[in-house]
């Protein structure tokens, strides 16, 4: 998550979680929406929640979400992100209190309240929790000390929570399951496996800023560059990062309602972060990769009708080295400035084709 100005800032993710870091499974939903779009115009207020950890935790935390902060809006003349990060704290820790009590009941057949009063009830008749072992173990699921992967599954997930509204411009907010209370974020989040990869990226961008710089942010083109290397980056050395990659943009500035809210399109992230490769592998420049990025990303694109093919060659026709960067985007690990002599060969090949 990245703040571009005090009213608009985006997020991105990706589609890839591995279990047991073996079986990678794709899920093209981890941002969504937390409001209903009469409470979005009503209030004038935008949220948009990005989970890291085990997808149906989150898909489960959002329904609930959503529902509550329905019920919370009904009765009101006014409504903060801070409102709605603070209810979608309240949702997720009540998924987690269902799931542990689900272990619980499946081990031993009383829920997280029974064991904290000490008894449980069943068919009419009284039983103590007695056994220390039981007892011991028991509480190790519900304190998270047990590290197994169905408990991690609950404990680890972590989300941001990114928004816009009247009272308070762009603002973000970070909750995790294994601490479950609300952190306020200043600039920027980066969450899950990849965050270091992520953080490197973004720590290099800031470092070469003066702190007025950072404080003014990032006209939209440079935030989403910014974004997209990040997530590049944490794709490149980090594992558990794939597929395509999800990007909603947050922008307060809008003046028409359904445009402050933005889903991009799959296919034009998909190309956009091409052509961010591209420049970070030293094959586009970064004028060029402004333009595009721009053309691509904000522009009225839509996916099927030909402009984003004409962008493509356009992007290709830039490009210093068409042949190497085709390569590169199938997945090659090549460094254009240090070919080695099957890769020169290869290069050939491509040019020939």
């Amino acid at each position: 998550m990245l703040r571009f100005d005090k009213s608009s800032g985006a997020m991105i993710c990706d589609e890839e979680s591995a279990y047991l870091e073996r079986r990678r499974t794709h899920f093209d939903e981890n941002i969504r929406n937390l409001l209903e779009p009469e409470i979005s115009k009503k209030f004038d207020i935008e949220a948009a929640y990005g989970g890291a950890g085990y997808p149906p935790f989150h898909y489960e935390v959002v329904r609930k979400a959503r529902k509550a902060i329905n019920r919370l809006a009904k009765d009101r003349d006014s409504l903060t992100l801070e409102d709605v990060a603070r209810e979608t704290l309240k949702c997720l820790r009540s998924v987690i209190h269902r799931r542990i009590d689900d272990k619980l009941m499946f081990y031993f057949g009383f829920n997280l309240d029974e064991l904290n009063q000490g008894f449980f009830e069943k068919d009419g008749k009284k039983f103590d929790i007695k056994q220390d072992s039981v007892k011991k173990k028991a509480r190790d699921i519900a304190s998270f000390a047990d590290k197994s992967e169905p408990l991690k599954n609950i404990f680890e997930n972590k989300a941001a929570v990114m928004g816009y509204d009247k009272k308070e411009g762009f603002q973000a907010y970070h909750i995790s399951g294994d601490v479950t209370v609300l952190s306020f974020l200043t600039g920027f989040e980066s969450i899950g496996s990849g965050k270091y990869g992520a953080g490197i990226t973004f720590a290099r961008t800031f470092n070469n800023k003066f702190h007025c710089e950072r404080r003014e942010g990032f006209n939209p083109v440079d935030g989403m560059i910014l974004l997209l290397s990040s997530i590049i980056e944490a794709r490149n050395y980090f594992i558990d990062i794939g597929g395509y990659f999800s990007l909603t943009y947050i922008n307060g500035n809008e003046e028409n309602p359904e445009k402050k809210y933005i889903d991009i399109d799959p296919q034009k992230v998909k190309l956009a972060s091409e052509v961010v490769t591209a420049n970070l592998k030293r094959l586009l420049g970064m004028d060029k990769t402004r333009s595009l990025v721009e053309k691509i990303l904000f522009k009225d694109n839509p996916p099927g009708e030909g402009m984003l093919d004409e962008l493509e060659d356009e992007f290709f026709r830039e490009a210093e080295n068409p042949a190497i960067l085709k390569y590169i985007l199938r997945g090659y690990k090549i460094d254009p400035g240090n070919l080695r002599q099957e890769e020169v060969e290869l290069v050939k090949r491509g040019e020939e084709e």
